[in-house]
Formats: C-alpha cells, structure tokens, sequence
C-alpha cells in the first residue's frame, strides 16, 4: 500500500532511505519506472545491529512476505 496511488502490484523494486533519528524511509516503484512511491507506514524505526528484523518490518509495511 502506497500513500500516493494505494495498492501496486506486480514487479517492484524497494527502496529505503536511512534518516535522522534512527529511522529508514521506505519507497517503492515498478521496477523500470521513474516514479517513486512512499509505502504506507514509512518511516519506520531502523534497527542496523539486526537489519533482517528491519527488513521484515518493512516488508511487513509493505504487505509482502520475505522471500
């Protein structure tokens, strides 16, 4: 789920952003295209001593499972 256009589907690329504070930004685009987007939920607390746990959160934002 975006904040932009809602729900996107299909083949993305995802993108995070380290910011002040602790947190990460996270965006998403079909992969190829120009415009990015904000997932809904973004930021979220950055955990770089346990970056898989941050991944998941992300993913978990996201709507989609690791893997």
């Amino acid at each position: 789920m975006t904040d932009e256009v809602g729900v996107i589907t299909g083949d993305l690329t995802l993108a995070t952003t380290a910011l002040p504070g602790g947190r990460a930004a996270a965006t998403v685009q079909y992969t190829g295209a120009a415009e990015w987007y904000t997932l809904t939920g973004s930021p979220v607390p950055l955990r770089p001593a346990n970056w898989p746990r941050s991944t998941t959160t992300l993913l978990s934002v996201s709507g989609r499972e690791a893997g």
